[in-house]
C-alpha cells in the first residue's frame, strides 16, 4: 500500500509541475497575444480620430441617447472617471466637478485636450485601462 501511495503522490506532483510549466508559458503567450491585440487596437483608434467627431454628429441619434442615459446615472457634479473616453464629449457633457477620462489612443486624447482646453475641471490622459494609475476617489 504504501509503495502505492508513494507512487501516486509522484505522479501527482508531476502532473502539477506539468501545470505549472504549461500554465506558466500559457499566461506568457496570452499577455504577448493581448499586448499585440491593444497595440492593433490603439492604431485603429489613432487612425479614425480625425474623422471621430464627425461620425459622431452624423450619428447624433445614438450619441445623444448615450449621454442622455449616463446622464441618468451619473449625477451632474460627481466624480467621474471615463475608460475609452475618445474626443471627451461625454466626459464633458456629464458636467462632473472633476472628471478624468482616459483612452488608449494617443490621438483621441490629443483632440480631448484641444477641444477642451478651458475646462479646468477635466483632464485626459492616454493610457490602457490596465495600466492606468490614480490616487484620485472616483
Amino acid at each position: 500500500m504504501r509503495l502505492h501511495a508513494k507512487l501516486y503522490a509522484n505522479i501527482c506532483e508531476l502532473y502539477a509541475n506539468i501545470y505549472r510549466s504549461q500554465l506558466a508559458y500559457y499566461s506568457q503567450t496570452f499577455a504577448y497575444i493581448f499586448a499585440c491585440f491593444m497595440n492593433e487596437v490603439e492604431k485603429h483608434f489613432d487612425t479614425i480620430a480625425p474623422s471621430y467627431d464627425y461620425w459622431k454628429k452624423k450619428n447624433w441619434y445614438y450619441y445623444k441617447k448615450v449621454k442622455s442615459i449616463y446622464g441618468e446615472l451619473v449625477s451632474s457634479g460627481a466624480k467621474v472617471l471615463e475608460v475609452g473616453c475618445g474626443t471627451g464629449e461625454i466626459l464633458a457633457d456629464l458636467k462632473p466637478s472633476f472628471g478624468v477620462g482616459i483612452d488608449i489612443s494617443s490621438e483621441m486624447i490629443k483632440m480631448a485636450k484641444e477641444k477642451y482646453a478651458d475646462s479646468k475641471n477635466l483632464r485626459f490622459f492616454q493610457s490602457s485601462a490596465k495600466d492606468f494609475r490614480t490616487e484620485e476617489k472616483f
